[in-house]
């Protein structure tokens, strides 16, 4: 399999990206949409739930491994045995492609065959999978600080995919199969895989595990829809908010300029040479020159000519900035450019981090304000353009965790509908605050979803996330079947 190499953060957004909305697309089950005669893509996808009672004991189900089956190691073990010791299965053709018709297909359009079977059966790849699952932490073992922190080579991420594919349709034939027990068993796997994969030093494997993450809850959605499925409310009301594990990631990427180059970690340093300086230099220039391609035709700055336009507004700018006259005078033109540059990165980088530790709802307009700031900063002459060029947008990866968070609350919510339609002769309520249990807010707007019920019918709305939005049509089964023999 190829390895996957981490380069500029902006470029893995735009590529992580991709595969989260591939990885959906692809494993997502077939949720029956109505269309109108427009062709509107943003019509209600249709859910016909199937009611279903609350668990007792509350919380006997789980979707992570249950404290008492975890274990003490590292699960980054586990994982590297599983795709060291199954080439053959993670390489053989005919199984990629069943698994990718099983992900497609609507689970009461799956006819099971003996390659499904095969799969369930699969011990050998599944249960080092599930030891993995159960470890108490994942660690990667990143040479974070012995190779430049962006050419990490993450092979493990793109392992992971393929890991997260093949439990989802494991999932999705004991679906099929009403093997509920069974389901939950691998779910529990795909969703710790999404927390030990997010829980990385760079932003990209955090991209990467919500997206398994997502893959997962689509399949619980599918099993709400299924006649005897368990109600798995206080499941999901237990998970971990958010689930995937960003904090490292966020922290290491806010610093990456300097794992990358550690020389820039002290560019105040008045006991080093011009000799130096002009050095350093020249290889961060050359390394934002590498990604920084101008448009055709546009004609491009060598290193001499933006030093001569960059080292006076650098100056003024240290000056200004509370630096000694005498002190910036004496310092070599290429350490002034570098301390400039690093000082507007710095300020730019900040501006944007501090809304990542706000809820959503207060960081949202905030950050798509930044967002297209930093596009912006790209223009500019006087610095090098290691900000636009190097800093993860933080709106992006705002948006990707806060629709894992809504897509595990909109979930939350179906099972409570499903509570009350199992107490009420399978009848929507009228309100979501009619369910026995709480429905949780939507976590982009901070406040309640926006529910509305006509007759048998019900609508679940929310706002659009990075152009997907959230409009449900909600009917129960036993309802939706008497209102069509009328």
């Amino acid at each position: 399999m190829r390895h996957c190499q981490l380069c500029l953060p902006i470029f893995t957004f735009m590529v992580v990206s991709m595969s989260i909305t591939s990885m959906s697309s692809a494993e997502s089950p077939a949720q029956p949409a109505k269309v109108d005669a427009d062709g509107d893509k943003n019509a209600a996808t249709v859910l016909v739930l199937s009611p279903a009672a609350e668990p007792v004991p509350a919380l006997g189900l789980q979707l992570l491994p249950p404290f008492l089956d975890q274990r003490p190691g590292n699960a980054a073990v586990h994982y590297g045995k599983v795709y060291a010791e199954q080439l053959t299965f993670l390489s053989d053709k005919a199984t990629w492609s069943r698994i990718r018709e099983v992900l497609d297909t609507p689970i009461d359009k799956i006819e099971v065959n003996e390659l499904d079977q095969r799969l369930l059966a699969s011990r050998s790849i599944f249960e080092p999978l599930e030891r993995a699952a159960q470890c108490e932490r994942c660690d990667w073992q990143l040479p974070l600080r012995d190779t430049p922190y962006w050419e990490i080579l993450l092979p493990e991420v793109q392992q992971s995919r393929s890991f997260a594919r093949f439990l989802a349709a494991r999932a999705r034939l004991q679906i099929k199969q009403r093997d509920f027990d069974g389901a939950i068993r691998t779910l529990q796997c795909g969703y710790a895989l999404a927390r030990h994969v997010s829980d990385s030093p760079v932003i990209v494997s955090t991209l990467v595990g919500i997206a398994i993450a997502h893959t997962m809850s689509d399949q619980v959605r599918a099993m709400s829809q299924q006649p005897g499925a368990p109600n798995l409310y206080w499941a999901l009301a237990s998970l971990p908010q958010p689930l995937s594990k960003y904090r490292r990631g966020l922290e290491a990427e806010r610093n990456g300029i300097y794992l990358q180059f550690p020389e820039l970690q002290h560019p105040e340093d008045l006991k080093r040479s011009e000799a130096y300086w002009k050095t350093i230099l020249k290889q961060a220039w050359e390394q934002t020159q590498e990604f920084n391609q101008p448009a055709k035709g546009q004609p491009t700055d060598t290193l001499t000519t933006f030093v001569s336009r960059a080292y006076p507004a650098g100056k003024k700018s240290l000056i200004a900035g509370g630096m000694d006259d005498d002190t910036v005078e004496s310092m070599p033109a290429a350490q002034v450019v570098l301390l400039h540059s690093l000082r507007a990165y710095e300020r730019i980088r900040d501006e944007q981090f501090r809304w990542a530790y706000l809820p959503y709802p207060v960081a949202a307009r905030k950050l798509a304000e930044l967002d297209a700031k930093l596009q912006q900063e790209i223009k500019r002459t006087d610095v090098l353009p290691i900000a636009a060029l190097l800093l993860p947008s933080m709106g992006a990866l705002r948006q990707s965790l806060v629709r894992e968070s809504r897509e595990i609350k909109v979930l939350q919510a179906m099972e409570a509908i499903r509570m009350y339609s199992a107490m009420h002769a399978g009848a929507l309520p009228a309100r979501l605050e009619d369910c026995p249990v709480p429905v949780p807010d939507d976590p982009v707007t901070g406040a309640s979803f926006e529910y509305d019920r006509q007759g048998d019918v019900a609508t679940l709305r929310g706002p659009s996330l990075r152009g997907a939005p959230l409009n449900l049509e909600i009917h129960v089964a036993a309802a939706k079947a008497d209102s069509q023999a009328q």
